[in-house]
């Protein structure tokens, strides 16, 4: 913001260009440290200095250091702002990064829908774009604006700054595979890249194909052996951002998890044959994928991000509880597509109707940081 009061006709010059300005509020406050007075203000401030020159568009909120709260994701929300992540740090913001690591940095891990951090006091910036953007458009890329990037018909941007689809292609949820499916496990090709046969690798005898374990900031893949609907268990300890995304066999990505320090929780995945799972940050992360089963529970319960399994469930009303002072969302998913149930942060105690034919299978996916109950209301 401060940038924006400061520079104003470089702003409308950059808007010219075809660019776009965004908040990353207006002094750089620290959002984890900061009062609801001093997000409030920071925010508005920034708000306003950017509408002077931007106009009234849409503006994207970045949080400093990417650490975001409740209290200032409700002032953003508040303002109309949505709240937007990155996926890769080129490293250009540090001075022990030389121009190569930082070109290589995002070489190697930038992906079709990815987002780009750099810096305007980076020291190698300029011409590691010099190098990049000439690199990626020779392979067909095309660099946009982050709005047209997200923002999409059929999205929405949930409580961490990550954008998720509102529906799915039916063929991604083929009839069968919500039908119960006894708890199958989902399989992996060994680290090492060995083959698995019966439920042992064929050449070190390994037992456990559906754990792998992630330490020291090493970056490592697993690949699903069947198509189906995962449930993947995370736990990841370190003070560290760290991200995890699933992949196509075309390096397609989509963002999973993108968190700082200790986390756990588990994400929904759409798997292939060919989908793969990748870790980037600094910690331990153990990752423990298993094929979603059938259960006959109607109600639900849990601690922080969870997927339930496949539940028959009955058209009405339900009541959503939680204690917690962040993130609660909730989907449902079903053969008829996804719902958000809800969306917002703190406490909650609603009631929600389900539109859903009775005996209807569905499963639930739950965003939070505390106690969450979900019941049907007879």
């Amino acid at each position: 913001g401060q940038y924006a009061d400061a520079h104003p006709e470089l702003c409308r010059e950059l808007i010219a260009r075809g660019h776009e300005l965004a908040s990353h509020s207006y002094e750089h406050l620290e959002m984890s440290s900061a009062s609801v007075e001093q997000s409030y203000a920071s925010l508005v401030k920034a708000d306003q200095a950017i509408r002077a020159v931007n106009g009234d568009r849409t503006i994207l909120y970045r949080p400093p250091s990417d650490i975001s709260t409740f209290r200032d994701r409700a002032v953003s929300h508040g303002l109309g702002s949505e709240i937007i992540l990155w996926e890769v740090d080129s490293g250009d913001g540090f001075k022990n990064k030389t121009l190569y690591e930082v070109i290589m940095r995002v070489k190697k891990n930038l992906y079709n829908g990815g987002i780009v951090l750099m810096h305007v006091y980076g020291a190698t910036t300029l011409k590691a774009l010099e190098e990049l953007l000439p690199y990626y458009k020779e392979q067909g890329y095309e660099i946009v604006k982050v709005s047209d990037l997200l923002l999409k018909e059929d999205s929405f941007i949930d409580v961490t700054g990550t954008q998720r689809a509102l529906k799915h292609e039916t063929e991604l949820l083929p009839s069968e595979l919500l039908a119960p499916l006894n708890k199958e496990r989902a399989t992996y090709e060994c680290l090492s890249g060995h083959q698995f046969e019966n439920g042992v690798c064929t050449r070190c005898g390994s037992t456990k194909p559906e754990k792998f374990r992630l330490t020291n900031g090493v970056s490592v893949t697993a690949h699903g052996t069947r198509e189906g609907l995962y449930r993947a268990k995370i736990r990841h300890s370190g003070e560290q951002r760290f991200t995890i995304r699933e992949t196509d066999a075309n390096g397609n990505g989509t963002l999973l998890v993108s968190q700082t320090g200790n986390w756990s929780g588990s994400v929904l995945l759409y798997g292939t044959p060919s989908f793969a799972l990748e870790y980037g940050g600094r910690g331990g992360c153990s990752i423990e994928t298993e094929q979603i089963g059938y259960t006959r529970s109607k109600q639900f319960s849990g601690r922080g991000a969870f997927v339930t399994d496949i539940a028959q469930l009955d058209g009405g009303t339900y009541q959503l509880t939680h204690d917690g002072k962040s993130n609660f969302v909730v989907r449902m998913l079903t053969t008829d597509g996804e719902t958000v149930l809800v969306s917002q942060t703190g406490k909650s105690d609603l009631t929600v109707k389900l539109g859903i034919p009775d005996g209807s299978l569905a499963v639930f996916e739950v965003l939070a940081d505390g106690n969450w109950t979900i019941t049907p209301v007879k």
